[in-house]
């Protein structure tokens, strides 16, 4: 009861799944349709990849990534911030992006893809948003929009899914996959020191099986890393 899965084989449409409709603490997979919102602004023509944002204290997180280390008044290309937040999962380059997005662009995304924008009010103790949770089944629309490239053009899309081939976490996948197939992936984890606070880990993407590509979600509770990873990788 502390996993579920959501597989859809994107030639058909057929899926399968467990318990996925069970809600998780979403964590670092928001970053995927900030990344969508970010790449709309490219497609509008608001933004280029080279569009600069100036580093500030008040984004620095060291919780995840190396970006916080950046000094202050530094510039930062969208660019580099998109392969940081999706590449390392960077907390920092999350907030940048954040911030330089509307609460009306990044509602479009949701819209969208047709699940509520999970965003809830500032934390103002923390000074960041808090998210309501997410299912399985949630998740992987927003990789299907970006398959199908159904919000964004095909070049945008494809650009997002190369930069998600290339990160650092593959600790999830399935030795059986082999190399030379692409996989385009999100991991996502929410970990404090307070015992009695909910673990989670979650591998959310798409498996370029030549002539047969699938998407998958994998979401996981009340379990350390180690076998939250195992059982993706069983999964």
């Amino acid at each position: 009861n502390d996993v579920a899965f959501y597989v859809e084989d994107l030639n058909t449409g057929a899926w399968a799944g467990w318990q996925e409709r069970e809600e998780f603490i979403a964590a670092s997979f928001l970053k995927v349709p900030i990344a969508i919102t970010a790449m709309k602004e490219v497609d509008q023509g608001s933004w280029t990849l080279e569009t600069p944002f100036a580093m500030e204290a008040r984004y620095k997180d060291k919780n995840f990534g190396s970006l916080w280390q950046t000094p202050e008044g530094s510039e930062i290309s969208v660019e580099k911030l998109l392969k940081e937040m999706l590449q390392y999962s960077d907390n920092t380059a999350a907030n940048i992006l954040f911030d330089k997005l509307t609460a009306s662009e990044r509602d479009d995304v949701y819209f969208h893809i047709g699940i509520g924008n999970p965003e809830a009010p500032i934390e103002q103790a923390a000074n960041r948003p808090v998210f309501r949770k997410l299912s399985t089944k949630d998740l992987a629309t927003m990789f299907r929009a970006l398959y199908n490239a159904t919000f964004l053009t095909r070049k945008s899309s494809n650009y997002i899914l190369e930069i998600l081939t290339q990160t650092k976490f593959d600790k999830v996948l399935a030795t059986e996959i082999p190399p030379e197939v692409k996989v385009a992936h999100k991991i996502a984890n929410f970990f404090v020191k307070d015992p009695d606070m909910p673990k989670n880990f979650h591998d959310c993407g798409i498996v370029y099986l030549p002539n047969h590509p699938y998407l998958y979600c994998a979401m996981t509770k009340n379990l350390n890393a180690d076998e939250a990873q195992s059982i993706i990788v069983e999964l």
